[in-house]
């Protein structure tokens, strides 16, 4: 996928199925749960928040760390953009360094054609970062590198090594 075509995904309404549709190009190990795992929300703080936290699958990268995919359907009325910490920490509890090491978490309101596309959330120690994105459309950039890294990556057989760098 090109970046032109991912930026053009990426500006449409949030849908679900739509991104069911795109991770699969942009992230190897991709596994989808065949029903969502509803994570329950725990303390006042996350109620007032969220409506909803569902864990949707996870990536397993060629590292082997995992990323838990996320969809958190945001209360009515909240302001995505001023809550976006809040409702990111939601999916990042369940960073465990051992299964998930990072979380990628969709956060949208029903009916409203805004949303946060992905949040990446890592553990500093277990992921690296990447600069910050345009502000015209959230974390597009980070996608964007993401998809054509993936593009650009050979197939894991064609690798004399293995992902840490040492001939298998």
């Amino acid at each position: 996928m090109s970046p032109a075509e991912l930026e053009h995904e990426l500006i449409k309404p949030f849908s679900a199925d739509s991104w069911r549709e795109l991770l699969p190009a942009l992230l190897p190990g991709l596994s989808f749960f065949s029903q969502l795992h509803e994570v329950p929300l725990l303390s006042e703080t996350e109620r007032a928040v969220a409506k909803s936290l569902k864990q949707f699958g996870t990536a397993r990268l060629a590292d082997g760390k995992g990323i838990g995919l996320f969809f958190i359907e945001a209360k009515p009325g909240l302001d995505l953009t001023r809550n976006r910490v809040g409702l990111r920490q939601l999916a990042a509890r369940w960073i465990d360094q051992v299964e998930l090491h990072a979380a990628l978490a969709f956060s949208y309101q029903p009916d409203v054609g805004f949303y946060r596309p992905p949040s990446r959330h890592a553990r500093a120690s277990s992921l690296p970062t990447s600069s910050s994105p345009p502000a015209r459309l959230p974390r597009a950039a980070s996608l964007t590198s993401l998809a054509k890294a993936n593009a650009a990556a050979p197939p894991r057989s064609a690798s004399p090594c293995s992902p840490t760098g040492v001939p298998n």
